[in-house]
């Protein structure tokens, strides 16, 4: 096991663990994410996590390295520091009911849009599901964004106005699951709400934009 080794560059923190970089700061983290064009990868825990711990040395993340090298800047929030209601964390954690949130949580945030999060997993200390969560936040492609885009609830429907007339669109959970898909044939189109769940989605067009849903 390697131990953490806390340091500072450039007036950021981090720490070291199995070759792995872990920024100690949403700040930072989010600023390295941006300038590298890359998404980040968060994990809320604290010290007497002992789930955390093992995410963090155990040595089975070395199959992820080229994965996270390649699209993620990872970012370690410390539930005794940050709770839940903090504004360091509270965005991504709002996901979750009211009560006691097993950690760690783990979840994927575009740096364009800081608000939103994706591909929730907590508790559960499981590689292969954390690996399949990052490689569906890859093949999703939520960096992808063109403008011109709105998507909005109005009474009963979801709006979609756009300058594409023709494409598909699929309307997703933020665990990845699909709740809709269907042919926007207008470049202002509705959409009827009554199947889809309360809380928060996510919708992409075929074009390659991505919008968030609040259904309350």
């Amino acid at each position: 096991m390697i131990f953490p080794t806390t340091l500072k560059a450039q007036d950021r923190d981090f720490e070291v663990v199995n070759g792995m970089t872990w920024y100690l700061t949403k700040k930072d983290a989010i600023e390295v994410a941006r300038e590298q064009g890359k998404y980040v990868l968060l994990m809320w825990g604290n010290k007497s996590c002992h789930r955390c711990d093992e995410f963090k040395n155990d040595a089975a993340w070395c199959f992820l390295f080229p994965t996270i090298d390649k699209y993620y800047i990872l970012w370690y929030s410390d539930g005794e520091k940050f709770d839940r209601d903090s504004t360091e964390v509270s965005d991504y954690l709002s996901f979750f009911a009211e009560g006691v949130i097993p950690q760690p949580v783990f979840c994927v945030i575009n740096p364009s849009d800081t608000t939103i999060a994706y591909g929730h997993r907590n508790g559960a200390y499981d590689i292969d599901d954390l690996a399949k969560m990052l490689e569906q936040s890859v093949n999703n492609d939520y960096l992808s964004d063109l403008g011109n885009v709105s998507v909005y609830v109005s009474g009963n429907d979801v709006v979609i106005q756009s300058d594409y007339k023709n494409e598909i669109v699929s309307v997703y959970s933020v665990t990845g699951s699909l709740i809709d898909q269907f042919n926007k044939t207008e470049y202002r189109f509705s959409r009827g709400l009554s199947s889809y769940p309360k809380g928060m989605l996510i919708a992409t067009g075929k074009s390659g934009w991505v919008r968030k849903i609040i259904i309350r």
